[in-house]
């Protein structure tokens, strides 16, 4: 319902690039959100039958337990040594 207001307010109900991104990010959505969300659905169903993301075990992999944060990335965008913080320049 919000789409349809969004293209009505935006004046681009009837722009076929509008439809078909759209239609993109819904098949995009059906293909990835709703298999996850029909098996969670299942009776039998527990959480730890679901396999993890990759960017969750590379984001538990540079957490920090003792203080509960991540490591500052440097600007070009590799993480740091493990052990520290980037240096400040």
């Amino acid at each position: 319902m919000g789409i349809v207001v969004q293209l009505h307010g935006q004046r681009r109900w009837w722009s076929p690039l509008s439809w078909w991104r759209i239609t993109r990010w819904s098949l995009g959505l059906a293909f990835e959100v709703l298999p996850g969300l029909g098996v969670t659905m299942l009776r039998d169903h527990h959480p730890e039958d679901l396999h993890d993301p990759v960017l969750l075990s590379a984001w538990l992999q540079h957490f920090d337990p003792e203080t509960a944060t991540m490591p500052l990335w440097t600007s070009s965008g590799a993480a740091p040594a493990a052990g520290g913080l980037s240096p400040r320049p």
